[in-house]
Order: C-alpha cells, then structure tokens, then sequence
C-alpha cells in the first residue's frame, strides 16, 4: 500500500474527526494522555490534557455524587441523553460506582442507565476525535517481530517457563526496514539473551511489536524467565517495564482468557489467539464446509460429513485431529482440594496429570483423547494422554467423536439450509454475466 485516497481520511466516521496524522500510540497519565507521533523518522512525544466521562440516559443517576462533576446534555432524544465530565480517572471510577449503587446494574449489563469506558485511551480516542495510523501508510509504520524458541525437559510435550530447565535458547528479531538478528543461547546465557533483546527494543525504537501467539506464549514467557532472572524488560519509550495482567476476550459465545500486555509507547498486536475448545478435526470440518458455501457447492456438504464419518468409522483419523491441549491453571493440590470440597468438578485435564509419574505444575499443558463406549461417556474418567495413542491399535472412541462432529454440524444446519451465502463472483466474471443479460434482453 502506497498510498491512501484522502476520501477515506476525510470520513470522520472511519477516521476521526481530528486530523491529526502520525499518532502511533498513547499513554494514559495524571490528567493527560501522553501521544506518539512519527516525525521525521523519529518518534516524538507530547502530552495532551484529558478528562475522563460516562454517558448517563438521566443526570439524575449522579444525585447526591459529592465529587467535581460536570454534565452537559447531548442532541437526541434517545438513549445516553448525558456526559458527565470528571477530574480524574479515580473521580470518574468513583462515579461509576455511584451510578452502579444507584441504579442496581453493573456496567456490562446491557439495561444498565450509564456506561462507563474501562479503558481510559478508548475513552481520550472516542472524545478527542483521533485515530492511531492516521495519514500513514503500512511502510510508515516501524514493526518489530519477536519470536523465542525454548527447551523442553525430557518427557513434558511443551515448555513450562516455571521449570528451570525450559530456558530461552533463540530469541529472533526483525524490523520493516529488513533489519533482522538472532540471539543465541549458544553466544550468551539466558540473562544476557533478555538484556539484548532489550537494548535492541531500545534502539531500534519500532512503533509496533508484533509476533505468532505472542500474547498466548512468547510474551508470558519471556515476562517469566526475566523474572526468574531478576531482568527488567524495561522496552517502554520511558524505559518502563513490560507490564501484564489477566484479561479476557469474548468470541462468540465463549470467554478466552489471556494475559494482556502494554508497552509504554508502542503497541503490541499478535495473530492466533485460538480457542482450543474445538478440537482439529472440527476445525478442519468447519473449513470445508465454508469453502463449500462460499463457492456456490453446498449440495456436496453432507458428502462431506460422511467422508468424516466413515473415515473415524474406518478409524483413519489421526491423533492429532481429535486430541484436546490444554493447560494447568492451578497447582495440583489445589485442584484436589477444591473437588473435595465440592467446589469443582473432575477434569479430564487434572485427572490424567495426577495418574502421570511426572511432576506437572501450573502452566503445564497436556494433550489427551477420550477412549471408553458411546457417544455420552465421562471424559475424565477415559481420557488418556495422547502420547499413548498407537496407530496399530486405535482406541479412541469413535461414537464419541461422531457424536462432537454430528452436534457441530447440526449448529450449522440453519446456515447451511438458507440460501443467504452466495459464491464470489470476480469483477470481470459479473460484467460478461450483465452484458450477456443485456444481449438476451435486446
């Protein structure tokens, strides 16, 4: 992408209303928010004033809030018909919570009479009008891949960054301007591996830090081992640390829940935030039957679910296509002790990890399949680990797994029946389809 037509900055819908261009990324501070900017090649920063708001459907939600308030009614009729303006982030949390008291609703409840921003640089983007990117192209913007490779101690299927042997061994690192290196666990010890990552951050100054599953593994990772080492990932434009904390993404109707991370001055944006609630095979199944939609074949779909169908009956499908990973949240003992005080139930996952001679700990991941009769079996009390699954003598339980393929397809009965997706059609394709029309017509 070289270049952007301005009709689409122009769009304040899209963009913004301000047309501030270059702003790479923001830091909330004591009533102002501190922005980024490419200029010139480098990046500069300046402090911009910020007071943090809630939209109210009545002004009278704040009756009786003691703090410095200012509240402005806004058009329509509608609605939020009130912004209240506070001080400070504290005030403006203070008031939620008085709106909260008030009203008897959380913030996230959809029939909640306010609503409140947790995020106080969503809230300085939506009042100021600015965007993040804004007038520059793809190539303009610094980027910065970082992907580590680690050791895993004999007889564990993954790497635990808790475990003192599963240290860092490779960090790799490349920039747009095609800049690359890598650092070896060969050259230097692991400390020393983290220190230069860190001073090439630093010097290399990207405005974004990107990778593979950088959130889900390499982040966490490195966050632990320095810490184990006493290192501070101080990759912040202000030389401040990396910073995590528990957060959670909804997808649909699930709650994925990860570890956020902010760099001071940079953003941080990661692919492959995958749930593994779905085994492969369904993975695999969902994508053959999209591709089937999308170009204009679904009459060929229930063929597809019975070549799935046979081929687990003939027990043709691999391991790796019905086995489930996933990974210890909690100690061992803490699991135990919370089934017998009634407070959670079985897992298959903590089941298999204490029949195992092995010393698994929290942050350990596992990968296992059901084996046992029928489609309605207890999963933790037949699973086993997939390590022990022998292509000669396959004993997952095949009812099980058609059943799991039968439901999915059923969810997708109401999709694949309606004749809402249509194939895609090229420009040129729809063209000759119109004129030959227009032939017929004459």
């Amino acid at each position: 992408m070289t270049s952007i037509p301005r009709l689409f900055f122009d769009n304040p819908l899209l963009f913004g209303r301000d047309a501030t261009e270059g702003l790479v990324a923001f830091e909330p501070r004591d009533g102002a928010v501190r922005a980024w900017a490419r200029q010139a090649g480098r990046a500069v920063a300046t402090d911009l004033p910020f007071r943090p708001f809630l939209l109210l459907t009545d002004a009278a939600l704040l009756g009786g809030f003691t703090g410095d308030t200012e509240i402005t009614p806004l058009d329509g009729e509608e609605g939020y018909r009130w912004l209240a303006v506070l001080p400070s982030w504290a005030q403006a949390e203070k008031a939620r919570d008085h709106c909260r008291k008030v009203s008897g609703r959380t913030p996230g409840s959809p029939d909640a009479p306010y609503r409140f921003l947790g995020d106080p640089t969503h809230q300085f983007l939506l009042r100021t009008g600015k965007t993040s990117f804004r007038g520059m192209t793809f190539g303009q913007i610094v980027r910065m891949a970082v992907d580590i490779e680690v050791l895993t101690a004999p007889g564990f299927e993954f790497p635990n960054a808790a475990r003192e042997s599963d240290r860092i061994i490779a960090i790799a690192m490349a920039d747009s301007s095609g800049w690359s290196t890598v650092l070896s666990g060969a050259e230097m010890p692991e400390a020393a591996l983290l220190e230069e990552c860190t001073r090439l951050i630093r010097e290399r100054d990207p405005d974004v830090l990107e990778g593979h599953n950088i959130f889900r593994f390499d982040l966490e990772y490195l966050e632990a081992r320095a810490r184990r080492h006493g290192v501070v990932l101080a990759w912040g434009r202000d030389g401040a640390a990396l910073r995590g904390h528990p957060s959670r993404m909804q997808v649909a109707e699930r709650t994925i829940a990860y570890r956020r991370y902010r760099v001071v001055g940079r953003q941080i944006k990661g692919s492959s935030l995958r749930s593994r609630g779905l085994e492969l095979f369904q993975r695999q199944w969902m994508e053959q039957m999209f591709r089937l939609l999308l170009t204009g074949r679904r009459e060929e779909i229930p063929a597809l679910l019975r070549r799935w169908e046979e081929d687990f009956t003939a027990r043709r499908v691999t391991v790796q296509q019905f086995m489930k990973t996933e990974t210890l949240q909690e100690s061992l003992p803490s699991y135990q002790e919370k089934v017998t005080a009634g407070k959670r139930n079985a897992s298959a996952l903590y089941e298999l990890a204490l029949r195992s001679s092995r010393p698994y700990q929290a942050g350990d991941q596992l990968s296992y399949y059901v084996t046992g009769t029928g489609p309605r079996v207890k999963v933790n009390e037949n699973a086993r680990l997939a390590a022990s699954w022998d292509a000669g003598t396959p004993d997952e339980n095949t009812a099980y797994y058609l059943a799991k393929l039968r439901d999915l397809s059923e969810k997708f009965r109401p999709f694949i029946d309606r004749e809402g997706l249509r194939p895609v059609v090229e420009e040129d394709e729809a063209a000759s389809a119109a004129q030959e029309s227009l032939d017929l017509d004459a």
